[in-house]
């Protein structure tokens, strides 16, 4: 797969990233390098507030596919617009090329939510929730901070203290109180019988 350049666009409620995607043998990953801010209606693109900001997220498979057939299907929309294409370098974008505004992707979420029936829950919600999962899978604390671009792991640890004392009892490190004997290495429960 080829590296490209694009923009991914957020909530209305919070800052948006832009992103180069690039590949290798050793996975794809997002480098988060701007953010489209929203004051009011009006959006500006600006650089993230701070240097951790400034990060690359891995990708896996499934969202590398999915962000292929999305690039394939805008260059087939860019190709049939022809000179009225609107060249953003963003890959969220209008049919016709344009800024895809923050505010229309957090009305489209709360549609499909509501469509689903599921509980209502804010498109920042999906933030918070991959950062508790990443937490409660005993993925370290500095990782996490550096996924969401805190600039310092006590953020973090701030605002997902909740979940933090019960990844650390879920911990295959934690102690046991039956009969065997769990020995700790590097994150890794070995046990003795």
């Amino acid at each position: 797969m080829h590296g490209w350049s694009s923009s991914l666009a957020s909530t209305a409620a919070r800052p948006s990233a832009c992103h180069s995607r690039s590949s290798s043998r050793h996975g794809a990953s997002a480098v988060v390098s701007a953010q489209l801010v929203q004051d009011g209606w009006e959006v500006e693109t600006s650089e993230p507030k701070t240097d951790s900001g400034f990060r690359v997220v891995a990708l896996d498979d499934d969202p590398v596919n999915v962000l292929k057939r999305h690039r394939e299907q805008q260059d087939a929309d860019r190709e049939e617009w022809g000179s009225a294409w609107v060249e953003t370098g963003m890959l969220f974008t209008q049919e016709d090329g344009s800024w895809l505004h923050p505010g229309k992707l957090t009305d489209l979420f709360e549609r499909l939510v509501a469509a689903s029936g599921l509980p209502p829950i804010r498109l920042h919600d999906l933030r918070l929730g991959a950062a508790t999962l990443m937490l409660a899978a005993g993925i370290d604390v500095k990782i996490v901070s550096d996924t969401l671009g805190h600039s310092d792991t006590r953020i973090t640890r701030d605002i997902y203290q909740s979940v933090l004392p019960q990844v650390g009892k879920n911990s295959p490190c934690a102690p046991r109180t039956s009969a065997r004997q769990d020995i700790c290495l590097n994150n890794t429960s070995l046990v003795s019988r």
